[in-house]
């Protein structure tokens, strides 16, 4: 009997434990959405057409224009009529597209309102109202929930999910039959499981320090080492020089010029592939 209060104990625990996980991600997900949804509509607002500032510079090209023309007019020495007429024909016309421009500017923004009031009302508000629902569901599941008394009678190192999981599946296996006998078996899960990891740990750092190919990735590398010795042939033209200076004896100046070199190459060779590498 114990075994199965055991096992339905630790089921209820796991699943209430997993809807209120999954509540949880739906109400950061739901609030994310909303937030995504408010900075849309905000965006949308303050979104006002590339037109708006294309026209709005219009006035001030024709109020440049003005100035410029009654300046010419004055240094040309027009009339005061002619320049009168000028100036007030371009400021006329600098006024009518202000005037065009406010307008524009008010329909541009207006349409923009609009915009982001309709993503508010029709898209942001029932993603709120989607979250407020979350959080009301998680808010009922923990007043409904057994599982705070559930768990405080098991030890607060096996009210984790692994160790709650391992218990379940010990108990449908008929491995164990108390919670004794289930700490025990867990322990001995966890010991198992710190050695396996040491071991890995270790075959790790081992094959860090192995030579591995470049080409297959193998570690059955051989070193080779390779020496090449050259030696200088004997000097004639010392021997002659010498024997001219010094008689017979001479002739030793030739051994001076001779001299013996090592040279020594050290490489890798992959046994598997036969690939030839260097450090």
């Amino acid at each position: 009997m114990e075994r199965e209060e055991l096992l339905e104990t630790y089921r209820y625990i796991l699943t209430e434990n997993q809807k209120i996980a999954d509540l949880k991600n739906e109400i950061a997900q739901s609030e994310k959405n909303y937030l995504n949804k408010l900075e849309e509509a905000k965006k949308a607002k303050d979104d006002m057409s590339g037109w708006t500032a294309v026209i709005a510079v219009i006035p001030m090209v024709f109020g440049v224009i003005c100035f410029f023309n009654i300046f010419v007019s004055i240094f040309n020495g027009e009339g005061i009529g002619a320049i009168f007429f000028a100036g007030a024909t371009i400021f006329l016309f600098a006024t009518g597209t202000l005037l065009g421009v406010i307008l524009f500017a008010k329909n541009d923004r207006d349409k923009c309102e609009i915009k982001a009031a309709k993503i508010h009302n029709e898209e942001a508000l029932p993603l709120y109202t989607k979250y407020e629902q979350k959080v009301d569901q998680l808010n009922e599941l923990l007043e409904t929930t057994q599982i705070g008394t559930l768990e405080n009678s098991i030890p607060q190192d096996y009210r984790t999910e692994d160790a709650l999981t391992f218990f379940v599946k010990a108990l449908e296996t008929e491995r164990a039959d108390s919670k004794k006998e289930l700490y025990n078996l867990y322990e001995e899960e966890l010991h198992r499981k710190r050695i396996e990891n040491i071991e890995l740990e270790k075959l790790q750092k081992l094959d860090d320090s192995l030579t591995h190919c470049p080409k297959c990735g193998g570690t059955r590398c051989r070193m080779i080492t390779e020496s090449k010795s050259s030696t200088t042939s004997f000097g004639l033209g010392d021997a002659c020089c010498g024997m001219i200076l010094l008689g017979p004896l001479g002739i030793l100046c030739g051994l001076c010029g001779m001299e013996s070199t090592a040279e020594t190459k050290t490489y890798w060779v992959c046994q598997d592939c036969g690939n030839k590498f260097s450090d």
